[in-house]
């Protein structure tokens, strides 16, 4: 069960979401930021259950020459689905790399406009016994979406 008391089975695929997708939402005008964080770990595909923290994302970010500012859309590539979605799909959807609780909130305090990855979702899993489950979708959605919430 879903939002809106919507069956997972009816609006949802391995191929994507049918209904309430982001293909719903309007377009969005900003700057975007892509951080390589593949590269940044030199390697060409983070592994599943590799987690980003702010830490990891600023020094990405410093090496690569890009600022994260108020308003961007911020992008991670991992090299995740290039890498796993034909060639082990089970693989794929078990796991994935991708950013950590603390990581999510000191986004949302940077107040950018979104956050995306090469990944099936933008946290990493599986998670480790210290993070919430899927933490960084409400503390993006919360704290900017809903509350502006600024540094």
């Amino acid at each position: 069960m879903y939002y809106n008391c919507n069956m997972g089975v009816d609006f949802a695929d391995i191929s994507g979401l049918k209904a309430l997708g982001v293909h719903n939402i309007p377009p969005m005008i900003g700057r975007g930021v892509m951080i390589d964080m593949a590269m940044h770990r030199g390697k060409p595909v983070l592994d599943a259950g590799e987690s980003l923290g702010p830490d990891d994302i600023k020094a990405a970010a410093k090496a690569q020459g890009v600022e994260i500012r108020q308003g961007d859309v911020i992008m991670f590539h991992t090299g995740w689905t290039d890498a796993m979605l034909e060639s082990n799909p089970k693989a794929w959807f078990s796991g994935e790399p991708g950013i950590d609780n603390a990581a999510a909130v000191y986004l949302a305090r940077k107040n950018v406009m979104a956050v995306g990855a090469d990944t099936w979702g933008v946290d990493f899993v599986p998670l480790k016994e210290s993070e919430k489950v899927f933490y960084g979708h409400v503390a993006l959605l919360k704290k900017t979406v809903f509350t502006s919430w600024r540094p």
